[in-house]
């Protein structure tokens, strides 16, 4: 077995050489990014900014004050346009979760959660017994009150089914204040670029796409690759010019099947590419929770989840709400009033001016508002008197119709 890491601007490398029966490391790459998965079949709406700031990515046209994919491609042309028959799981804007079947549905929690699991073959290999296995997770991040996604945390576990042997890289890329914006031409600093062959010839290169502002880690020879921009310190959380977010293209031979129970919606947010276009996903579970928004599925589906909130290389400062966020998953499996308390609380943690109010304190009084309505005193819980802060409407609307 050999190990090593190193650490170079704000980048880990963590690997390790085993046998299959070992456990996985995690590969780890983070970034101040808004959060979206995307199926990438039609570009959101969005004005085409001109002059200095180009929204539109190189491989997109601005049409009709649109980013548009060119001809033969398809994604969202701010951010990320792959191959007609590749698959894009894209985390963006405000976070918006534009899961692999085409539904769409917005996350606001500071916490760890499961975005993707899936196995590729490598692409120039003779041999159908190698394969390359990934899985996403990510987490929120609370900038002045807006919700922004955290960093990307990933599992790169590549083997060989005929020899018994594997090999796992783990990467930590995190995030950046003001002191990360490079003095020349406002340029966020993600560090040189970086490129490793890790076994058998299959290669991960780590680079920074200059004029796009992209950090990108790229397997090609499994077919994926991961794009990180982090949102700028330097402008307002409300006014960022280049949208902020990650994608995840992986081609079209990528497997999500080998577990059902584990690798489809609720289990992973991106859920996995179908047939035919499913963009009603996230509404069918607004009918079977019994919840009002879709973002309130999404709140539903990661307390449901209750990830460990740790990170490779103990880098706990990006999860400063790891403590709440293990206290909220404790409350909520034993919540007898989940769905109300979903629709009661979510406020708390979505309403700009709320999460502004409350302040580094707001998933304390979340887990507080959780605590109360599941144990059904929703109708004793006065909220303005109780945090100082104006209740946010989810809140008025179940209390007005509940009590």
């Amino acid at each position: 077995m050999s190990q090593g890491a190193f650490k170079k601007d704000h980048f880990l490398f963590f690997h390790r050489v085993t046998n299959m029966n070992t456990l996985f490391l995690c590969v780890l790459c983070v970034s101040p990014l808004i959060f979206a998965f995307a199926s990438g079949n039609k570009p959101p709406p969005g004005a085409c900014t001109k002059g200095k700031q180009q929204i539109c990515v190189r491989n997109a046209t601005c049409v009709n004050n649109q980013c548009v994919c060119n001809p033969g491609l398809k994604g969202d042309g701010r951010f990320e346009c792959v191959q007609k028959d590749e698959h894009v799981c894209q985390v963006t804007a405000d976070p918006r979760d534009y899961a692999f079947e085409g539904g769409r549905a917005r996350i606001y929690i500071p916490c760890k959660y499961r975005l993707t699991k899936f196995m590729t073959t490598f692409r120039n290999s003779q041999s159908k017994m190698r394969f390359c296995e990934f899985e996403a997770f990510s987490f929120g991040k609370i900038v002045d009150g807006h919700n922004f996604v955290g960093g990307l945390e990933v599992k790169v576990f590549v083997y060989d089914s005929e020899t018994q042997q594997a090999y796992q890289r783990d990467f930590l890329k995190f995030e950046i204040d003001s002191a990360g914006i490079a003095s020349e031409g406002h340029r966020l600093r993600w560090g040189s670029s970086q490129s490793a062959s890790i076994f058998h010839g299959v290669g991960i290169v780590c680079k920074f796409d200059i004029e796009e502002k992209f950090a990108i880690l790229d397997v090609k020879d499994c077919g994926v690759r991961f794009k990180f921009r982090s949102y700028n310190p330097r402008n307002p959380a409300n006014k960022q010019h280049l949208m902020p977010g990650l994608s995840i293209k992986v081609p079209a031979t990528a497997i999500f099947t080998t577990n059902e129970k584990t690798e489809s919606f609720p289990n992973v947010l991106c859920g996995r590419p179908s047939p035919q276009d499913d963009s009603e996903i996230f509404n069918r579970e607004l009918v079977r929770l019994k919840l009002d928004k879709r973002h309130q599925v999404m709140l539903y589906t990661i307390l449901e989840q209750r990830l460990n909130q740790t990170l490779i290389a103990n880098q706990s400062q990006l999860l400063p709400y790891g403590n709440d966020c293990r206290n909220s998953f404790q409350l909520f499996k034993t919540c007898r009033h989940k769905s109300l308390a979903v629709r009661a609380c979510s406020g708390v943690v979505k309403n700009t001016k709320t999460v502004r109010c409350l302040g580094t304190m707001v998933m304390a009084i979340f887990n507080h508002c959780l605590s109360q309505v599941c144990g059904g005193s929703l109708c004793n819980l006065d909220f303005e008197a109780t945090y100082g802060c104006h209740a946010p409407l989810t809140f008025t609307q179940e209390k007005k119709k509940n009590c």
